[in-house]
């Protein structure tokens, strides 16, 4: 018999989402100058279409001390809606670097083509056009953390991880599919 984690980690399809506290398309100037004080956090959500989790959404909240694209030690805070909470840290640890899980929590994830909500913990809205702020050029300098998305480049309007920061106006997510 083929476990659950692996009929998950192939079989699964659905929409997924990542936003980090640094521009993740951006000149070599801006890059360079907030790639060591910044993006030290990431909110990813995984939308569940199809396979042994559909219906069911996840997200992390993943934190490190330095930039994540620097693979330091890691932290996350899990959160699940409609699935088994042991299944679903499984599968993302397929599909990303959470490090040390420190808890896991049931909580209503909502996601759409231009919000994503984990509620009472973060809110992002986000679109398709180029940053306000935004002048120059960007080159991409960051991946998916999930390594098997295939997302674009989005920009937040806004975001609040609650009780610790909010940004806003900047090339900082990721949304397509998994």
């Amino acid at each position: 018999m083929i476990p659950l984690i692996a009929l998950t980690a192939v079989a699964s399809t659905g929409t997924y989402f990542e936003a980090r506290t640094c521009s993740l398309l951006a000149g070599p100037c801006h890059f360079s100058g907030e790639v060591m004080v910044d993006g030290r956090t990431a909110v990813a959500i995984w939308e569940f279409e199809s396979g042994p989790l559909g219906g069911s959404k996840a997200a992390a909240v993943i934190e490190s001390r330095a930039n994540l694209s620097f693979g330091e030690v890691r932290t996350s805070r899990v959160y699940v809606e409609g699935g088994n909470v042991a299944d679903m840290c499984a599968f993302l640890r397929t599909r990303t670097n959470l490090g040390t899980i420190a808890s896991t929590q049931v909580a209503s994830i909502h996601l759409s083509d231009s919000t994503a909500r984990i509620d009472g913990v973060y809110e992002a809205k986000f679109t398709n056009g180029q940053c306000s702020a935004c002048t120059m050029p960007g080159q991409l300098w960051y991946s998916p953390l999930d390594n098997g998305a295939k997302a674009e480049v989005k920009t937040i309007e806004i975001q609040k991880l609650t009780g610790a920061w909010s940004r806003r106006d900047e090339a900082a997510a990721f949304f397509g599919r998994f």
